[in-house]
């Protein structure tokens, strides 16, 4: 499933242009032209490493190049507006791919086990949670224990809450399956 262009275009010149780092009619350019050609070095003219990020984002997305989430350089974005509170780019382009290339091998290239654990996880909510995918998750943050929690209740099927550690959550659990 390939993202509309004008969709991707329309959400990187609303982030970039927001900051006001850089004049709408220079945003629209180099966004434009990095998304419409596919040549993620465009990226490079805008001013701030968060738009920066944001277009190899998106090219990658559009172009479904896994290559281009790799140039992205997750930093403290806590003084933009518009970043993501609790993913970082880099991860959320490699989910992006993942879903849309139906692969979930792409979340095990992430460095970091919480990464990973977020990327299964994500495409679990989108695509239909399994025990498979579950089992690929670490517990260091407790999302494992969410994974089986999703797929025993969008399963009504009880035997995955004894696989929760999480005392509290697999009562949740089980009364979501009743």
């Amino acid at each position: 499933m390939k993202l509309n262009k004008s969709i991707i275009l329309a959400l990187l010149i609303l982030a970039v242009s927001v900051s006001g780092c850089v004049t709408l009619q220079d945003s629209q350019s180099y966004a434009a032209q990095a998304v419409n050609t596919g040549n993620e070095e465009l990226c490079q003219e805008l001013k701030e490493p968060y738009h920066v990020n944001l277009c190899y984002e998106m090219v990658a997305i559009d172009t479904l190049d896994l290559s281009v989430c790799d140039k992205i350089i997750d930093a403290d974005y806590s003084d933009v507006e518009e970043a993501a509170a609790n993913i970082s780019l880099k991860t959320d382009c490699y989910i992006q791919l993942a879903l849309r290339m139906n692969n979930l091998s792409i979340c095990s290239q992430l460095a970091i086990q919480d990464d990973r654990d977020q990327c299964y996880y994500f495409t679990g909510v989108v695509e239909g949670f399994n025990e498979d995918i579950c089992s690929l998750i670490s517990n260091s943050q407790g999302i494992r224990d969410l994974c089986f929690k999703d797929l025993a209740v969008e399963n009504k099927n009880s035997v995955f809450c004894d696989r929760i550690e999480f005392e509290q959550l697999k009562e949740v659990c089980l009364r979501g399956v009743e």
